[in-house]
């Protein structure tokens, strides 16, 4: 829900900053920089539930390549443990 949230909030900022005022643009810049590392975190987090270092967000930095990462960001997570720990969805007996 972050990243909707955080995607929702930025698109906003983005038309505002273009057809109203510099204010917004200021305004982007300074949510952009205040989510900067929660947003690596969460992305993070994600890539861990699918059993992938966080390192594989630097594949976002290369165009068109950062398609493989939306891919990944959808796939569903491991149903068991894996090497960065337990499934935060599995039931703890």
């Amino acid at each position: 829900m972050f990243a909707l949230y955080n995607f929702i909030i930025l698109f906003i900022f983005a038309i505002l900053a273009n057809y109203i005022s510099n204010f917004f643009a200021i305004i982007l810049g300074l949510y952009f920089i205040f989510t900067f590392l929660p947003n690596l975190a969460v992305n993070a987090r994600r890539l861990h539930d699918i059993n992938l270092s966080g390192w594989w967000q630097l594949i976002g930095l290369i165009p068109y390549v950062y398609i493989v990462l939306i891919i990944l960001f959808c796939l569903k997570g491991n149903d068991n443990a894996n090497r960065f720990g337990l499934n935060p969805l599995q039931e703890i007996e």
